[in-house]
C-alpha cells in the first residue's frame, strides 16, 4: 500500500482468523471461550450505541424467551445474505411453540 491508496476493508471477514480466534472461528458457536468481537468498532470509532443495544438485548431476549419458552429454531443452515458489508441471513424460521 501507498499513501494515498484506496482500500476496500471486508467488515464481514472481522473475527473469522483461526489463527487469532481458534478453530471454527468462522462457524457460529454459542459456546466459544474466545468472545472477543469487532461489532460495535474500536477505539475512537466506536460505537456510541453498543451500551443501548446490549441493554436491549438482555431485556428482550429474556422477555421473549419467557413469551416463548417452547421457541424452536427450524433451519440448522439459513441462507446469509450476499454481502461484503455485513454479516446476515435471509431470513430465519423459527417455531414460537
Amino acid at each position: 500500500m501507498r499513501e494515498g491508496d484506496a482500500l476496500l476493508v471486508s467488515y464481514g471477514s472481522a473475527g473469522r482468523d483461526e489463527l487469532l480466534h481458534a478453530e471454527g472461528a468462522d462457524r457460529f458457536d454459542i459456546t466459544r471461550q474466545d468472545k472477543t468481537h469487532v461489532s460495535f468498532s474500536h477505539g475512537a470509532h466506536y460505537c456510541l450505541g453498543a451500551n443501548l443495544a446490549r441493554m436491549e438485548l438482555a431485556v428482550a431476549l429474556p422477555a421473549l424467551w419467557e413469551r416463548f419458552p417452547g421457541l424452536e429454531l427450524l433451519e440448522t443452515d439459513p441462507e446469509q445474505v450476499p454481502s461484503i458489508v455485513s454479516n446476515g441471513v435471509t431470513s430465519l424460521r423459527v417455531r414460537l411453540g
